[in-house]
């Protein structure tokens, strides 16, 4: 005879009723959460940690389009200088 048909052969003798149902609910309750606690314990874990190195951005900027503009601008003065030519 199992420890649960005991225990309610003995409250069947004091005159209480207990339901299996209660006992299921019971036994769900403690399945959800024994599982639930397996289950967090296999979670993966991220870290998210700075690099001791400084980050360094290269920017490499094209400065010839400014370098052209300026050169056009002294050619063109050059060319409407009538001393020159």
């Amino acid at each position: 005879m199992t420890i649960y048909k005991k225990h309610c052969q003995n409250l069947d003798n004091k005159n209480h009723s207990y339901s299996h149902s209660s006992a299921v609910k019971v036994a769900f309750l403690l399945f959800g959460l024994s599982s639930s606690i397996v289950i967090s314990g296999c979670t993966p874990k991220v870290e998210v940690a700075l690099s001791e190195e400084p980050i360094v951005i290269n920017l490499n900027i094209n400065i010839k389009h400014e370098i052209n503009v300026k050169a056009d601008r002294e050619i063109n003065e050059l060319f409407n200088d009538k001393e020159v030519f």
